[in-house]
């Protein structure tokens, strides 16, 4: 869990595709095997009102979602509880 406290959703899916990018270009080897790591990473902006539990779980939600539609991304959970994937940047 990662929190960013004062950044706007826009720049908090900018640090995680970042994150993912640097992954993509990291070689990690095991045994003399080449591995490949990934990370999917759930996004969403504390809105007034929004318990810190229930922001928890929208961020968890969105991680699942990345999880069953294609893993190695960013999803966010919008204002509206609707989940989007991210199109990732390199």
């Amino acid at each position: 869990l990662i929190l960013l406290p004062e950044t706007e959703l826009e720049h908090a899916i900018l640090m995680a595709q970042r994150i993912l990018s640097e992954l993509n270009r990291a070689e990690f080897v095991y045994r003399n095997q080449s591995l490949r790591i990934t990370m999917t990473f759930g996004v969403a902006e504390a809105i007034s009102g929004l318990k810190m539990e229930e922001l928890v779980n929208r961020v968890d939600q969105a991680m699942y979602y990345g999880k069953s539609n294609g893993r190695h991304c960013v999803c966010i959970s919008d204002a509206g509880g609707y989940f989007h994937k991210i199109d990732q940047i390199d």
